[in-house]
């Protein structure tokens, strides 16, 4: 049956060709190529792929399955988009695999599939999208990317430079900034730097490592976080960092008004080898904001120093700390080893431990409790190694 088709569509070819010269004939010769090529992507594969600017993005499915995996390659490049095209006709779908390679998905990609189960990895592209639009979904496990891009910014917010393991940049709100990969590992190196906000824009996780002995800061401005990131952050070595959020900002009057976390990150947070970290939010009468806001991850520090400073503002504060489980009791937890509070709650109530989220709240101790308020948040929290050499 195929050959068959293929025989009418080269019938119809020739029999075009033999009145050549007509644009008549030339348009019919243009369509009866379009219609071969929909006939080959048909019977090819399920799976319609579109290779644009270095990217792979999927464009349609032309499968009947209720179970569909989307590959994680295609041509042995991975696969980086999903259109709002590919699953238009596939009111079918029950279950979809995202891969974790993934970056983008268009807003209206499942626009008709609302009870659609997405089966996705942690801290990826495909989380995020099954969150903004309140899809089900299941997690098959962590992102095993690392960040590929970083993103940083000058202290008030007017210039940045893109970032890509092993670019150099000569800016000079780049001093001591180093990118590079590192046995499999993204590792942002700083020395002495003093930069804007950190963001890292793409999935996947980053190791931060502190030089020596060296003093940094990051600073968050127009309503950004200090530091942000779709993925798990480890931060290194014996040096100190500063991260600061920004102070209220609005684009223009009468607009919503934004304020920055010192850091907001998606995935767990590793504080390890003598780090002295101080995070605080951006100062706001009106929004409140938290020193260290993670959700669906754990916190955890080794014999580190960790200060947290939510917003102290005359209507409303925030907390030093907010670490969210999302529901899910792998995640919500505060690891402390060789560590301990010395501020901001002498104990720490367990029960119930990694279901709800843990916050600090109004009377200085840092407690699991289901109520989501901002009123009353404690603003301080410091961690300290055990013992201090």
């Amino acid at each position: 049956m195929k050959k068959n088709r293929y025989l009418i569509v080269g019938i119809t070819l020739l029999a075009i060709l033999s009145g050549c010269g007509s644009d008549t004939a030339k348009e019919d010769v243009k369509r009866a190529k379009e219609s071969n090529k929909r006939l080959e992507e048909s019977e090819q594969e399920p799976f319609v792929f579109k290779e644009e600017n270095g990217e792979v993005i999927l464009t349609k499915y032309n499968g009947k399955d209720s179970v569909v995996v989307i590959p994680d390659e295609y041509k042995d490049k991975p696969i980086t988009g999903i259109a709002d095209t590919a699953f238009k006709d596939s009111k079918q779908l029950e279950t979809l695999t995202i891969p974790y390679t993934v970056q983008t998905i268009d807003n209206n990609t499942l626009e008709e599939q609302s009870s659609t189960t997405l089966l996705v990895y942690r801290c990826s592209m495909g989380e995020t999208y099954a969150l903004q639009r309140q899809l089900n979904y299941k997690l098959l496990g962590d992102n095993p990317m690392t960040a590929s891009e970083v993103t940083i910014y000058n202290e008030d917010g007017t210039d940045s430079e893109i970032l890509s393991p092993g670019q150099e940049s000569s800016k000079e709100f780049m001093q001591g900034v180093s990118f590079q990969e590192q046995d499999g590992e993204s590792v942002l190196t700083l020395d002495n730097s003093h930069t804007g906000n950190i963001a890292i824009s793409q999935y996947g996780s980053l190791t931060i490592e502190l030089a020596d002995g060296s003093v940094n800061t990051i600073t968050g401005s127009k309503g950004n976080d200090g530091i942000s990131s779709n993925g798990c952050i480890t931060i290194t070595g014996n040096g100190s960092l500063t991260v600061c959020g920004s102070d209220l900002y609005s684009l223009r009057e009468g607009e919503r008004n934004y304020v920055g976390y010192g850091i907001y990150l998606w995935g767990d947070l590793t504080i390890e080898n003598h780090v002295k970290l101080t995070a605080k939010a951006g100062n706001s009468k009106s929004r409140a904001a938290y020193g260290l806001l993670i959700e669906e991850g754990n916190l955890s520090v080794d014999n580190s120093w960790l200060e947290l400073y939510g917003n102290t503002g005359e209507e409303i504060s925030g907390g030093g700390l907010l670490i969210s489980s999302m529901g899910d009791p792998q995640y919500g937890n505060l690891n402390l080893v060789n560590a301990k509070i010395t501020e901001g709650g002498q104990e720490i109530t367990m029960e119930n431990e990694g279901t709800v989220s843990l916050r600090s709240i109004g009377n200085g101790e840092i407690k699991f409790i289901e109520d989501v308020g901002f009123e009353g948040l404690a603003a301080y929290v410091r961690i300290e190694p055990e013992l201090q050499n």
